[in-house]
């Protein structure tokens, strides 16, 4: 049950790792489109990311261009908040799955456990040296 549990955490946790990574997808590419232009227009990158910012905010000034915009990334917000919660959902259980184990404290070992440790770790034979 704990090693389910366990999986479980650790999956819902890669899960939200592989999702982070795809969400600066966007930005990186973003980022890289305005430096390569910087690039070949010879100005500085700053110039370029402050027109792409005033494009956009002209662009949206309009709310039926809003509206538009909204209505279209909507859809795909919404199916990335059900993603997440059900990532964390799953996490959260997993986790409670853990805390909720019961682990025993190790017994300690039988004579035989004793002495096969002593023989394994014994540079020569020691079963002649019991012998009368």
């Amino acid at each position: 049950m704990v090693a389910a549990a366990s999986v479980q955490v650790a999956g819902a946790d890669a899960a939200q790792m592989g999702f982070g990574a795809a969400a600066g997808i966007p930005i990186v590419g973003g980022y890289q489109g305005i430096r390569w232009i910087a690039q070949r227009l010879g100005v500085p990158t700053v110039l370029v990311a402050m027109v792409a910012g005033a494009v956009g905010w002209v662009a949206l000034r309009d709310p039926e261009r809003r509206a538009t915009v909204a209505r279209r990334l909507g859809p795909v917000a919404n199916a990335i908040m059900e993603l997440l919660i059900a990532m964390h959902t799953d996490q959260t259980e997993g986790m409670s799955a853990v805390r909720g184990a019961e682990i025993s404290a190790p017994t300690s070992p039988s004579l035989e456990q004793q002495l096969a440790a002593v023989l394994a770790r014994s540079d020569e034979p020691l079963l002649g040296e019991l012998s009368p």
